[in-house]
């Protein structure tokens, strides 16, 4: 069996040795028995065997097709755990694919929402309320759906799609259920009315039909997924809590999430609720708000703190997951942390107000490397297994996840203040003028595994021709 690289998928053709064999033994019986004309008829047959054969080497799917390059995004940060991680294999250079911009969509005003990608569809919310879903594929527009809410002061609502539902978060009180197939409402949740700025930006959690959110009006809620209907909600203080701006986090039974303001003072505080009855297991005061999202590995809760106040407390924190107990803290210098970190393989990475992306070691806060910017990175970065994907200003940057080389800078036509989602062997960035889609070349990949079967193919070819010459000939 062969088996070549074109485009996004594999393909493999299948050459059965002795069929071909016994056709070269019935070519030259046949020969024989009816001479010279049969003979040139006889090798243009054969060539059309092979022409067949290797059409099947380019245009037959291998059955090893399905790959993890079909692994989806379907909220920010990718997981419950919000680790911001995937497997999926990009290439080493990507390239532009299609964008949605807003030359075309004026409408669209804005986009500072972190995109999902599932059911083969890109979804994110512009500034003007609306959800958009693209094709993943081409980028145009499937549906779009108009909630109540406009531009918040902070960054836009983040989808989550789960079960075919699109669940997402408004600056107009709620949080919506929309179909993800054409984008119709299913049900719609009012949050309690305290302050007058009342968003719902984070990415909600959806866990075991329960939809967890929180709310800037200082209350955390948990919702029945099929119908919104309220199971439980949790406030620290009668609304005191502050804004929770943030997507949580949830793990083995547990909610994880930051809140921008606690109870004595104003100070940041990052929560731990059980997830069943929405009780307080443990909380940890911080000297600044919080912004960010938590990741959650192996039993710790990694959270940057920090939004423009430039306080005493600004940094990445890490805590124990059960007790809340404080075990490292990297210092920004005072420079605010509203990136949340990515985890895997034993480090995690963000960036900071300082302009630069930070991969320190996930078991004692040590830096590793920083990378240095052209701007105030806002953006949370996305990680595969080598490289580290994350927005700065205008620019979108490619990083060695082992050390911190600069592997690509590309131009996305605004901001980049979200979270990249990488699904399908692509990675879907949303500036806030436009969604650009970047991934490989679509022309066909000159590697070196092709190189070999391309020449193993011509060597194929020559010696059909050559053995029917020389049948020929006889």
């Amino acid at each position: 069996m062969l088996s070549l690289l074109s485009g996004e998928r594999y393909y493999k053709v299948t050459l059965d040795f002795p069929f071909i064999l016994g056709h070269f033994n019935r070519t030259h019986s046949f020969i024989k028995g009816f001479g010279e004309n049969s003979v040139t008829m006889d090798m243009k047959f054969g060539m059309v065997i092979v022409a067949v054969l290797l059409l099947g080497l380019v245009l037959s799917p291998a059955s090893g097709a399905e790959s993890s390059d079909n692994q989806e995004w379907p909220t920010f940060h990718g997981n419950w755990a919000r680790t911001g991680f995937t497997d999926v294999t990009l290439p080493e250079n990507l390239v532009w694919l299609w964008s949605f911009d807003l030359e075309n969509h004026p409408e669209l005003m804005e986009i500072e929402s972190s995109p999902a990608v599932a059911y083969g569809k890109v979804y994110f919310v512009a500034k003007n309320g609306y959800v958009y879903s693209l094709d993943a594929e081409s980028g145009e527009l499937v549906w779009r759906y108009q909630t109540g809410g406009t531009a918040g002061p902070y960054l836009g609502p983040s989808p989550t799609v789960v079960n075919g539902v699109v669940y997402v978060g408004s600056w107009d009180n709620h949080v919506y259920a929309l179909d993800a197939e054409n984008g119709e409402l299913i049900w719609r949740f009012e949050v309690d009315i305290f302050w007058t700025l009342l968003g719902v930006d984070g990415a909600p959690a959806v866990v075991d039909n329960r939809v967890y959110v929180g709310s800037w009006n200082g209350y955390f809620y948990c919702l029945n997924a099929k119908n919104g209907e309220l199971i439980w909600s949790y406030s620290d203080g009668d609304g005191k809590m502050g804004h929770v701006s943030g997507s949580p986090a949830v793990v083995n039974g547990v909610i994880y999430f930051g809140a921008a303001a606690g109870d004595v003072g104003y100070t940041g505080t990052v929560y731990a609720l059980n997830a069943e009855n929405g009780g307080l297991i443990w909380k940890y005061y911080i000297g600044d708000e919080i912004c960010a999202s938590p990741a959650v590995v192996n039993n710790v809760v990694y959270i940057g703190v920090g939004f423009m106040g430039h306080l005493l407390g600004d940094g990445m924190y890490a805590l124990d997951a059960s007790t809340g107990e404080l075990l490292w803290y990297f210092d920004t210098n005072n420079e605010p942390l509203e990136s949340s970190a990515a985890v895997e393989n034993g480090k995690l990475y963000f960036g900071s107000h300082t302009k630069k992306i930070y991969a320190l070691n996930a078991e004692n806060g040590d830096e590793i490397w920083s990378f240095e910017t052209d701007s105030w990175i806002l953006s949370s970065p996305a990680i595969t297994g080598d490289k580290v994907y994350v927005g700065a200003g205008v620019n979108f940057y490619v990083l060695d996840a082992a050390n911190g080389r600069l592997i690509q800078k590309l131009y996305s036509g605004g901001s980049v203040v979200n979270s990249p989602a990488i699904a399908y062997g692509k990675v879907y960035v949303a500036s806030r003028y436009g969604i650009f889609c970047y991934g490989p070349s679509p022309e066909f990949p000159q590697t070196e595994m092709t190189t070999w079967l391309f020449v193993l193919a011509c060597i194929g070819v020559l010696s059909v021709i050559g053995f029917f010459l020389f049948l020929k000939r006889k």
